[in-house]
């Protein structure tokens, strides 16, 4: 039992770490022109030789689950332009992939703004209006 309970008290701690690493400052680039056969272990590995890589992921068409060629890499903190000018337009896996700053993710809410604001759907509303 003692046994047991040492074993469920080291798997606590290593989630505890891994949930303390996972909340770490980080920077986020983007990578466009992924190779569509790439997962998300295999991009991570390919950043690895410029950095720490926290996390790795491809955005993929909700229908099908096929990747959009595109995706986000959290590396660490600091490292950001260094990782931009080493891997940028660098091949992988037979494409030359363009990885620059991520643009701050943004809310639902401002996405609707900016739709209202366009000038075509001003000109809607105030033919609505009038």
């Amino acid at each position: 039992m003692e046994d047991i309970e040492m074993q469920v008290d080291q798997s606590v701690k290593e989630v505890q770490r891994e949930v303390e690493e996972m909340s770490q400052p980080c920077d986020t680039i983007y990578v466009g022109n992924i190779p569509w056969k790439v997962n998300e272990y295999r991009l991570g590995k390919f950043f690895e030789q410029f950095c720490e890589v926290y996390s790795a992921r491809i955005i993929r068409d909700k229908g099908t689950a096929r990747s959009r060629g595109f995706g986000f890499i959290d590396i660490e903190l600091g490292k950001e332009e260094a990782v931009i000018t080493a891997a940028n337009e660098k091949e992988f896996e037979g494409r030359v992939m363009t990885v620059r700053s991520a643009n701050p993710k943004k809310e639902k809410t401002d996405e609707i703004q900016e739709v209202q604001s366009t000038p075509e759907v001003q000109e809607i509303q105030e033919v609505q209006e009038g």
